[in-house]
């Protein structure tokens, strides 16, 4: 009877062991699914920030354009015999600008604060 307890016991033990074996592939296989999830969702967040700074560059690159623009519209208007009616365009251009450039400059804060 004794060895008959003996078996029960290792048969038992030796259940056991397969169980948590089982358990054990299952978490390691489930492990991996979520490492592979991450690593594609670290690529996903990667190209969403490459793609953040990308349009930060353009947006300051069309605020260093627009700039030009206003100065050498402003160079014109003082250095030129322009004639009354060109002074204003010229003034109401530079006030386009100057609109457009505040336009930029907000898309951009708003681009900088959702870091």
């Amino acid at each position: 009877m004794n060895i008959a307890r003996q078996d029960r016991v290792l048969h038992q033990i030796e259940c056991e062991i397969k169980n948590n074996k089982k358990k054990m592939m299952q978490r390691l296989y489930e492990l991996e699914r979520v490492k592979q999830h991450n690593e594609f969702l670290d690529k996903v967040l990667l190209d969403y920030q490459n793609y953040k700074n990308h349009i930060v560059k353009q947006e300051n690159n069309k605020e260093k354009e627009m700039k030009l623009i206003y100065d050498y519209l402003e160079k014109i208007r003082k250095e030129n015999g322009l004639s009354e009616e060109m002074v204003n365009k010229a003034k109401f251009q530079q006030q386009k600008i100057v609109k457009k450039m505040n336009n930029v400059r907000n898309d951009l804060s708003s681009l900088l604060k959702n870091k």
